[in-house]
């Protein structure tokens, strides 16, 4: 079933894409002039001139491209015909196969050209050309001297430290990397912060707080949580909160047996602590039954979770809803009973002056124009903005969706313009206040 357009479409100057002319068999009968249709058994396209069907054609103009006088010009109309003339070294012949005509261009000539490469690669002719490539790389400069060997000194070959005048190889290059990072932090193992036993590592057995030596850059990762130097107290060595994941590196060496304080570690907090009301820190959300809320954590788990509601997972109704969630006109979060929540909404009416006072109908010049006053109670209760308001337009017998001229002359006035003469009660429009 086609769309039903009941007024004149004016694109505006878009562009009409991807469209089709009417398909017909013969001329219609009804001479509307300016009407397109495309006879499909002979292939034209033809326009109704008020009397009868036309064939759509014209003429058009050849012109010899590098020519601006119009005595080169040559009107082409229905019916003419167009040679195309071969001349020297060129031929035109025609190809193709029942109503397909090819006019294939052939040339004769293969005049010589003269090539000559110059730069870096030398050479000239016309058909196989000799070519001579320059030396462009100095080899003198590639000697065994120039390259950095694995077992040399990386660090002090040419000029000192970063010289520039050899070739640093990768294992020398990686050698040198491991010189450097050597003597960086030493992980040695973990411990108890609430009693200063090392659970694990080359010290296991010992404690952190008391006898074993401590050199610059170990450190130790917190197993069991406590007050670190807690048993040490009062100063100055005042106890530490530590929880497991938090870590302890030595800035201070000492021997074993020598009393060390708590001012001698760098303590690096995980931020594992469990979180409070207003305290960042460790915790759990956790999906509801009832809700909707589901919570999924990414995999491996990086402690980030995704919320998002599921309405299957709330308890379905069939029943009118009592309660809406929304806000109001100040922002402000409040439940709505159903009828309060659309009221202000949806409108489904009949366009019959005589059935209400918000709808006006008149008739002019040929075209039926229905006025509705959106302003009026009997439309959506309050008042309402013909800016604010959409309209789709239904044929009242059957339902089906029309197209009118729709027009807002204000704030208050929605106007439906169709062709010819309309009832009242032709036609039902629904409107949705989106204001």
């Amino acid at each position: 079933m086609a769309i039903n357009f009941l007024n004149s479409v004016d694109l505006n100057t878009s562009q009409l894409l991807n469209a089709v002319i009417q398909n017909v068999g013969s001329d219609p009968t009804s001479v509307l002039k300016g009407q397109i249709i495309y006879r499909t058994d002979i292939n034209q396209l033809k326009v109704a001139n008020g009397s009868g069907y036309v064939q759509v054609g014209g003429s058009f103009t050849l012109r010899a491209a590098d020519s601006t006088s119009g005595s080169n010009d040559f009107v082409v109309t229905p019916g003419s015909t167009v040679s195309l003339a071969g001349g020297t070294n060129m031929t035109v012949t025609r190809g193709g196969s029942g109503s397909e005509s090819v006019f294939t261009v052939n040339t004769t000539a293969t005049p010589d050209q003269t090539v000559t490469l110059s730069g870096a690669v030398t050479g000239s002719g016309t058909t196989a050309i000799t070519t001579t490539l320059q030396q462009v790389v100095d080899t003198s400069k590639f000697v065994a001297s120039a390259i950095t060997k694995s077992d040399e000194d990386f660090a002090n070959q040419g000029s000192g430290v970063n010289g520039d005048s050899q070739l640093p190889t990768t294992k020398s290059v990686y050698n040198y990397v491991n010189l450097v990072a050597t003597g960086n932090l030493k992980f040695m193992g973990g411990f108890n912060a609430a009693t200063g036993a090392i659970t694990s590592g080359p010290n296991s057995g010992g404690n952190i707080t008391e006898d074993i030596a401590i050199a610059i850059g170990d450190y130790y990762v917190v197993t069991v949580g406590g007050n670190f130097y807690g048993t040490l107290t009062p100063a100055p060595n005042p106890a530490i909160p530590l929880t497991p994941g938090d870590n302890v590196i030595g800035t201070t060496a000492r021997t074993a047996g020598a009393t060390l304080n708590a001012s001698d570690w760098s303590v690096v907090q995980a931020d594992r602590d469990v979180a409070t009301a207003t305290t960042i820190g460790a915790g759990n959300t956790e999906s509801s039954s009832t809700s909707g809320i589901n919570v999924a954590y990414t995999s491996p788990s990086d402690g980030t979770a995704t919320l998002s509601l599921d309405v299957n997972a709330v308890t379905a109704s069939t029943d009118k809803p009592s309660k809406v969630l929304g806000t109001d006109s100040s922002g402000n979060t409040r439940t709505f009973t159903d009828s309060e929540f659309f009221q202000h909404r949806f409108k489904n009416i009949s366009l019959d002056s005589s059935s209400s006072a918000a709808i006006t109908r008149s008739v002019s010049g040929g075209i039926t124009t229905f006025t509705v006053d959106v302003n009026n109670v009997a439309i959506f209760g309050s008042v309402g903005s013909a800016l604010n308001t959409t309209v789709e337009i239904l044929d009242h017998s059957d339902g089906a969706t029309v197209y009118a001229e729709v027009t807002r002359a204000g704030i208050s006035d929605l106007s439906i313009a169709f062709l010819g003469t309309k009832a009242d009660g032709d036609y039902d429009v629904l409107l949705t206040n989106v204001g």
